[in-house]
């Protein structure tokens, strides 16, 4: 292996590493809607944000609408999304770390390398979650008072089919992955 490449997957596992520093700081944003909730200011966040437009200018939420937004419903969901996600992002952070140590010592074959494709799966069924979270908090908003989210986890159902996507081809890379495993340990048995 190059010096080059080993330079380059260091960079790229420091940058994992403060991803995971940054991971830990931003489990802390929940707190923000769950004193919005708290403080009955989630309704009038949602409507004067500039994180969330309207349809179009003729179309206004209704004052009845406005009121019974369920607020506190809202603020569990995003918390919970915000958590599912963010600890989704740490384990895959901490996988690729541990993936990409291994690729760069040569060691390509091991089970840490099985375990780290498992981890990544299971984080990106947890980002599923998430963002199945965030598109529900997300069409609240939408439904009840007529703001679409652009700003931070403006997650859809769309981003949902897209996480099933990636689900489903890491899935192969692991089956992949282990197949190679099986047939090396063969050609290992038989010289």
């Amino acid at each position: 292996m190059s010096k080059w490449l080993k330079l380059g997957i260091n960079v790229v596992i420091m940058f994992f590493r403060f991803g995971i520093v940054a991971g830990y700081v931003m489990l802390i944003y929940p707190i923000i809607y769950l004193a919005d909730a708290f403080q009955n200011r989630t309704t009038h966040v949602i409507l004067t944000s500039s994180d969330f437009l309207r349809f179009s200018s003729n179309h206004q939420a209704t004052l009845g609408a406005v009121q019974s937004f369920p607020s506190w419903s809202y603020a569990l969901i995003m918390s919970v999304g915000i958590i599912l996600s963010v600890w989704a992002t740490i384990n895959l952070f901490r996988a690729l770390i541990k993936l990409l140590s291994n690729i760069r010592d040569q060691d390509y074959f091991s089970t840490s390398n099985e375990l780290a494709l498992t981890t990544i799966i299971k984080a990106q069924v947890m980002m599923l979650l998430g963002d199945l979270l965030f598109a529900s908090g997300n069409q609240l908003s939408q439904s009840w008072l007529l703001r679409v989210n652009s700003g931070a986890f403006s997650e859809t159902w769309e981003t949902c089919f897209h996480d099933i996507f990636i689900i489903i081809m890491l899935a192969a890379i692991y089956e992949t992955y282990r197949h190679a495993m099986r047939v090396k340990a063969e050609n290992d048995l038989t010289v």
